[in-house]
């Protein structure tokens, strides 16, 4: 999948393939003019160029490195297809043409360059999960091109996931650093605010739990740079779901964007024991149970649930009323995208990188009107890493 920010693009669908004779002869008048490779070849980049049906004619040193294929494995293909992007390769799709193609930044920097303008767009490609990377964020940059009198398009790209993952470990640890002392701030707040004489006992147990929730975060900072360089490995424990999501909207009862909201548990969820890494699902579901309040308005119901399904699984799902534009249900697992601003879309990405990578799950969701908007994650009862858990 290739994603890019922002609103959509027009719709760019790929013209008729070029004739193969007149393909060729562009191949070989690019061939020919032989400053053209030497400069573009000198770009330690991926470079290519894209004739105005949209397909590749030369791909540079880079590219080429990079994929491992030769030249001529390239030419006539459209851009999405040269860097694997999945809906690019599905059966009966093309490049330019998919729903996802329509917030791609990659086809919209190409179809302005078509028309005339240059263009620079970030976004990622999601390839096939066999492929070394399984994914790709890029920055992309089109600018038209006359050779020979005929119009061209040099596409240039070049790989920023590094400067991606730094900004999302450094945003997502001041983010859920000032999440959780919030939530303290609001419980303390409430206890000074009782007359005396008041129970405040629950209120001093949300403040214990969350203090030590702020300790766990400072480790899951470390926890997060291991998982993007998939070395994390999780760390067993015997948890029973139910209790674990009471506990959950207790936090967040007196969390200041649950505010005027309605926070509630399914009463029909089920008391299921299994075995997790319980501070990475407290990371997942926190994440779950904070987007839906943060899409929710005041008044509006947000309820969370459990149940064992499959015989051998336990599935979480949180509700909200809130229907998600296209726009986002079409790149709201992306790394890279939020609907809050550049920089800050780690949530959904972490769900899903910590639950199917690490805690051997699934995610899904679903957003429709009328029917809101529901999030399910479900785990083994008992996964393979957790072999020499104690019975």
């Amino acid at each position: 999948m290739v994603v890019g920010q922002g609103e959509p693009a027009r719709e760019t669908v790929p013209q008729d393939l070029m004739d193969v004779g007149e393909l060729e002869c562009q191949v070989r008048d690019i061939q020919d003019m032989e400053m053209v490779d030497k400069l573009l070849s000198a770009m330690p980049i991926f470079a290519m160029l894209v004739n105005a049906h949209r397909q590749v004619i030369y791909a540079n040193r880079s590219l080429l490195a990079f994929l491992g294929v030769p030249a001529s494995e390239l030419i006539g293909r459209y851009p999405g297809e040269v860097l694997m992007c999945q809906h690019a390769l599905e059966e009966g799709a093309a490049c330019g043409t998919t729903v996802f193609c329509r917030y791609c930044g990659a086809n919209k920097a190409l179809a302005g360059a078509l028309v005339g303008r240059v263009c620079a767009e970030e976004c990622r490609i999601v390839r096939d999960t066999d492929l070394d990377p399984p994914a790709l964020d890029l920055r992309v940059w089109t600018t038209p091109l006359m050779l020979n009198d005929e119009s061209f398009v040099l596409m240039a790209a070049e790989d920023i996931s590094d400067e991606k993952r730094r900004q999302v470990l450094e945003r997502t640890f001041f983010h859920d650093i000032l999440n959780t002392a919030t939530v303290i701030d609001g419980a303390t707040k409430l206890m000074l605010s009782m007359e005396p004489g008041e129970d405040d006992a629950v209120v001093k147990d949300i403040i214990g739990q969350v203090s030590e929730r702020l300790i766990n975060e400072f480790v899951m900072q470390r926890a997060l740079s291991e998982m993007e360089n998939q070395s994390l490995e999780p760390t067993p424990d015997t948890v029973e779901a139910r209790i674990l999501l009471e506990g959950l909207l207790l936090s967040y009862a007196v969390h200041e964007l649950a505010a005027g909201r309605v926070l509630e548990l399914e009463p029909d969820s089920d008391e299921i024991e299994f075995v997790v890494d319980k501070a990475l699902l407290g990371r997942v579901l926190g994440n779950l149970l904070k987007n839906a309040v943060e899409a929710s308005q005041p008044g509006e119901t947000i309820s969370v649930g459990c149940s064992k399904v499959e015989m051998d699984r336990v599935e979480f799902w949180v509700h909200n009323a809130a229907v998600m534009p296209e726009h986002v249900r079409m790149q709201v697992s992306e790394r890279s995208f939020s609907t809050k601003g550049r920089g800050r879309g780690i949530g959904t990405y972490s769900i899903k990188l910590l639950t199917e990578r690490y805690l051997e799950g699934a995610v899904s969701f679903a957003s429709q009107p009328g029917n809101g908007t529901t999030f399910r994650v479900s785990y083994p009862l008992t996964p393979t890493y957790a072999e020499d858990v104690p019975a």
